[in-house]
Parts: structure tokens; sequence; C-alpha cells
């Protein structure tokens, strides 16, 4: 009677994406051919796409032990030992448990049967092999990246705006782009929001990293928080202080830091009243809203600050444009917000757990996974070669860097939130004792944004309406609902990003 065996394939990429590895073609046609020759019938194929050979809990792989286990088929051939399993213990105990079965285990490459005692030496010794291999990639890269950090190499994708590659890896200033950066600190430490970082790097042409000529407000936020601005270079635990020439100085860094205190270098001018500037959006176009009056002109007195919507842009035309005063909205969207505050209101709850926090974890985790597969390949610096595998390296740290920046972002805004609910700033808020830059900084952290929309009825400003012409969305997309201060998910608008 011919034996009943199950074919496993596995590589650790999708082909096509530079997969070093032997395709899922050729694994099948190679022990297609030696359970041919062995009078062996391959009674079903399992193809494992994307999977480490290092991770035991593969779907597909347990569900074929399982089988064997189940007494549904004679065993598992595999095209080579490494597409079984790259560790010498998880080799074993999965061999093991075929033994346990009364099932084989085949290599058709390395061409040995497990069920002898011969094979089962020559198996311990390959998987040894497969198992040193690996660390050793790892290792090299690890001391690769050390060496590369020492001499002051950035070793990310593509150079932070403002500096260039020099031909020996490391950072050196862009004359035409660095001064602008710069520009973009000290807007921040005057109290510019990401969104209008975001505009002044759209207005001056400025590209990001990537390429994009279109910023958003947490794009522009990321220049602020990146430390090659100080000279650094860095991988994990490894970092080099003086890499390059630094940017800005360390206190210009720290000042626009989140969690810093914001001062505006002119906070007699009436605009800094203005609660909800940077955070309010129009209905009609969902671009963020801008502050006037507040400049005393000659001989008159100074007009009133107020909220507007500038009307035009480069990509469209609001055809609602909404407008207020700032004194009745501000008060109308902090009275909301306290209140959702009371004894018995979820806001503080629900911006508590908003999942952020969790996303961006799960996201750095998914990056650093990533990177660790990339650079633990065996063979892959040999197929495309080394000058291409640090391209990809760099990609995947790129990606590692970012995550990290998102993550420490979000744990930034809990650690607010959980600053506003307490109990000594909460009860100073609620009885007017903080300035309008205190109340503005606690908002911003709260409130993704504000959106007004325009007035039903031409002058129709006041207080009358507003429950109808305001939308509190908080962090997390979520909407505050007036008066319950309960919340629900929100539409998402455009930004001006």
């Amino acid at each position: 009677m011919r034996e009943r065996m199950l074919g496993y394939v596995r590589v650790s990429r999708v082909a096509g994406r530079g997969d070093d590895l032997v395709s899922p073609e050729i694994q099948h046609k190679k022990i297609e051919e030696w359970a041919a020759l062995h009078d062996v019938e391959i009674i079903r194929w399992f193809d494992e796409i994307d999977q480490p050979g290092s991770k035991l809990e593969r779907p597909l792989f347990q569900e074929a032990l399982r089988l064997c286990e189940d007494g549904k088929a004679d065993g598992i051939a595999v095209y080579r030992l490494d597409r079984f399993a790259r560790s010498v213990i998880h080799g074993l105990e999965c061999i093991k448990r075929l033994e346990e079965a009364n099932c084989r285990f085949v290599s058709v490459t390395e061409g040995f049967d497990a069920g002898t005692d011969v094979g089962r030496l020559v198996l311990t010794i390959l998987f040894a092999f497969a198992e040193l291999e690996l660390k050793k990639i790892a290792q090299n890269w690890s001391d690769a990246v050390s060496q590369a950090i020492e001499a002051g190499k950035y070793i990310s994708a593509k150079p932070p705006v403002g500096y260039r590659k020099g031909d020996n890896g490391q950072l050196v200033l862009d004359p035409d782009v660095a001064p602008i950066i710069q520009r973009v600190f000290r807007l921040r430490a005057q109290g510019k929001s990401y969104r209008e970082l975001a505009e002044f790097l759209d207005a001056q042409g400025i590209r990001s990293s990537w390429g994009s000529p279109h910023w958003s407000a947490s794009t522009a936020g990321k220049i602020l928080t990146n430390r090659a601005y100080l000279g650094e270079a860095g991988y994990g635990d490894i970092v080099n202080t003086h890499a390059h020439e630094r940017l800005v100085s360390e206190k210009e860094w720290q000042a626009v830091q989140p969690g810093e205190r914001i001062v505006l270098p002119n906070e007699e001018h009436r605009s800094a009243l203005c609660v909800l500037r940077g955070v309010l959006a129009c209905g009609g176009c969902g671009k963020r809203m801008l502050v006037g009056g507040g400049s005393k002109k000659r001989g008159k007195k100074a007009p009133a600050p107020h909220y507007y919507c500038r009307g035009r842009y480069e990509s469209l035309v609001c055809t609602a444009r909404a407008s207020a005063g700032h004194v009745w909205l501000d008060r109308y969207v902090e009275e909301q917000l306290l209140a959702a505050f009371g004894d018995d209101g979820p806001l503080a709850e629900a911006l508590l757990k908003n999942d952020q926090v969790e996303v961006a974890a799960r996201e750095l985790e998914a990056a650093r996974h990533a990177l660790i597969q990339y650079v633990a390949n065996a063979r892959l610096i040999e197929t495309i070669g080394l000058d291409a595998f640090n391209l990809g390296a760099e990609a995947h740290q790129q990606r590692v860097d970012l995550a990290q920046i998102a993550l420490e972002e979000a744990r930034r805004q809990q650690e607010a939130v959980a600053t506003v609910m307490d109990g000594d700033l909460l009860r100073a808020w609620r009885a007017g004792e903080l300035t309008p830059l205190e109340r503005r900084t606690i908002v911003s952290k709260m409130v993704d944004r504000v959106v007004l929309s325009r007035a039903n009825q031409k002058g129709k400003k006041t207080s009358a309406d507003i429950g109808d012409r305001v939308q509190i969305v908080l962090r997390g997309n979520e909407v505050l609902i007036p008066e319950t201060g309960s919340v629900r998910a929100a539409r998402q608008i455009e930004s001006v990003s």
C-alpha cells in the first residue's frame, strides 16, 4: 500500500517581493519528483506563505502535524530542512511528535529519513547549522549597525528634511532647506499648531523625506521629535550624539517637545485669548480656521478677535464659509468639556481608554518583527547584494522609527488626559483660574478638532443655534454629544493637511 504523506511548503515572504528562498512552485516540483520515485502519494499540500521558520506556531504547519497525529497521514515531506524549522529545539520537538504518531519526516533535498538513527543524527546537526546561521546573520547586522553609527552614519532609509546624505553616509545640512526647518522649530516655540506648521511647509514648497509635496499635521509634528536635528544618529540603544552637525540647539529642541508649555512671544495680543486656535475647522470645507482681529488700527479701537474660514485654497473654494466670535464659541466648547468631566460623565474614561496607544503599540511590534525577519534572512544578501539589502533594512528601520514616534505621542496624549483629570487642575479650570493659553493647551490635548458650520441665517452667530453648528471631535475620532457628555464615532472630514 502506498504511503500517504503531506507536502509542506514555506516561504518567508510572498514571491516577487525580494524573497531569497526557493519559490513554492519549485518546492512543489521537487517534492512531487521524490514522491513519484518512492511510490508515495502526496494527499494534501500546505503552502505557508510569509511565515518565518523561527516561528513554531505557524497555522498550516501545526495543522499538518495534527493530521499526522490523528492518523490521517503517514508523514510530512519538505523540500529542505529549513522549510520545516530553523530551531534545533523546535525542529526536534516536532520530529518527536511525528515519531510518537508513527509518522515519517523526509527532507528531499538533504535526502534523508528521520526515522533512522543516522537520519536523526544528521537532522540534529543540520538543525544546529540552520539555527547558527540565523543567529550569525542577526549578529552580523547588529555589529554592522554599531560600526556605522559609531562612524556617524545615518542608517534610516531617507535623511531628515533639512539634511542630505554625504558620500560617507553622514548627514550634511541642506543649505536651502535647513533654515526653513529651523524656522519650523521657532514657529512651534511661538505657539503655532502642527497644522499651521504643515501649512507653512506646504507654502514653502518643501517636500517630506519620502518626496510628498503635502504635509499633514502629524508629519510636521514628527519633525520636532526627531533627535537627528540635535546631531544624533542612533539605532535602539546605540546612539552617537555627535554624528553630524546639529540643526537646532538642545534648548530649542526641548522647547517644542510635546508636554512642554508653549509660550507666545506676545501674549498681550488679543488673538492669544482664542482658546480654539489651531483645533477649529470649517464645516463647509474642513480646513482649519484662522484668527482675525486683535490688532489695533490707527485711530480705531482694536476689533475683537474672531474665527474665520479663508474661503479660497489651492485645491478648493469653500462655498459655506463659517465664522464666529471667539468668546461665545470658546465658552461653549469649554463648558461641554467640563460638563463631560462630571461625576457621571464618561468623557475622561473614554479618553483614557482611547485605543490609539494599543494601535500604535501593535504597529510598532509589527514593524520590529518585520525588521527582525528581514535581517535574519540568511541568504538575502547573497541574492540581492549588500547595497540593496541595506536599502531594504533602512526602509524597515524607518517604519520602526515612525511607529516608535507614534507610540510615544499616543502615550503622551494619554498622560495629558490623566493630567487634566487631576483634581487641582480640573478645579482651577472650572473656577476660571487658568489663563487662555493654559486652557488652549489643555483643550488641544483633549480635542482633535472642533467643527463649526455656517449659521443658517445671516448674522445669527449667538448661542441660540450653537448646538446645531458645533461638533466637538475628541482624540480617537469620537464625537462628544452635547449635554449628555457621551461619545460616538466621528465621521472623518477633510483636514488642512
